[in-house]
């Protein structure tokens, strides 16, 4: 019998689930971070096995079946180098699994939009959008360095939100609700102080500083017109990577887009400008029919069949889309 693995990998947690030929998620499994910035390469392939074995496992799998495995991995397709490095590894340890590498941005849309052509875009501490048209060519756009880009992500957001307070705190920017929220939350006595503040608890983690977006996101509700102009400033960038996709890979026929991450969350400050940024182009904004993690499953059977799966798998899969997180 062949079972298929998908996995989700990300930043701080990654989902595996194991499918049988039928499209029935049989498991489902959740484990730590799936990078190597953050656990190493050998990190990885020990949390791919463990994670493997336990799936196998808990279904009663024998390991000598026959397994086609998708890993959505974060940060595949940054560096040649390490690409490799990380895949021969992989395949030195788990080839009899037939793990298939890629972006955690394709198991995103593949989840998403079922393996339909369209374009997802994830906006939560990072952001990245991944389209795919009717002719099967796909591209991805975003998702580079924290460092110099992640336009719109949580982590933009929490440094735009101390850029306003600082702003505000010299009176580059009149004073809003942004200025008492992230002064009461830090517990500042003088403004200054959250420069060390900063430095010292926040700008080595990531996450810690997507946080800071959800100051942002009071003042805006609060009515800080700054707050709310950062907003739409993310809006703009996330239209960008929507922009960019739709032409490059020559959407004629109206796209569907779907959109997941925590930036979403904010409502209408988020999705109301984003809409009125694309409105000119021929698309449709869809619900995300299903999680990334169902999105490897699925990239699984595609990548061992070298063909979509066909419309009763599919079914039978978003059929046991649970709630595992």
């Amino acid at each position: 019998m062949t079972y298929y693995i998908g996995i989700d990998g990300g930043g701080t947690k990654t989902i595996f689930c194991l499918l049988n030929e039928e499209g029935t998620v049989l498991t489902a499994y959740k484990d730590g971070s799936a990078s190597y910035k953050q656990i190493g390469m050998d990190g990885v392939v020990a949390l791919l096995e463990k994670g493997i074995f336990q799936l196998l496992k808990e279904a009663d799998v024998s390991q000598n079946e026959n397994i086609w495995t998708c890993f959505g991995m974060p940060t595949y397709g940054e560096s040649r180098a390490n690409d490799e490095l990380m895949e021969s590894l992989i395949k030195r340890r788990l080839e009899k699994y037939h793990i298939k590498l890629v972006n955690d941005c394709e198991v995103a849309w593949a989840g998403s939009l079922l393996l339909e052509p369209g374009i997802n875009l994830v906006a939560g501490t990072g952001t990245i959008g991944f389209g795919k048209n009717i002719q099967g060519d796909f591209l991805s756009a975003g998702g580079w360095s924290e460092y110099f880009s992640d336009e719109g992500s949580g982590r933009w957001l929490g440094v735009k939100c101390l850029e306003l307070f600082s702003k505000q705190a010299d009176e580059r920017l009149k004073k809003g609700p942004l200025y008492e929220i992230v002064k009461e939350y830090f517990s500042l006595t003088e403004d200054k102080e959250i420069i060390d503040l900063f430095e010292k608890d926040y700008q080595p983690y990531r996450s810690k500083i997507a946080f800071l977006q959800k100051l942002l996101l009071e003042a805006a509700k609060q009515g800080d017109q700054s707050a709310i102009q950062a907003y739409d400033d993310a809006a703009k960038e996330l239209a960008m990577i929507i922009r960019t996709l739709y032409i490059r890979l020559q959407f004629h026929e109206k796209c569907p887009v779907s959109f997941s991450g925590g930036i979403f969350k904010t409502g209408e400050l988020v999705v109301t400008p984003l809409k009125k940024y694309l409105s000119d182009l021929n698309i449709t904004i869809v619900e995300s029919q299903g999680s990334p993690w169902v999105g490897a499953g699925l990239l699984a059977k595609y990548y061992a069949d070298k063909k979509e799966p066909c419309s009763a798998f599919i079914r039978k899969v978003i059929e046991t889309n649970f709630d595992i997180l």
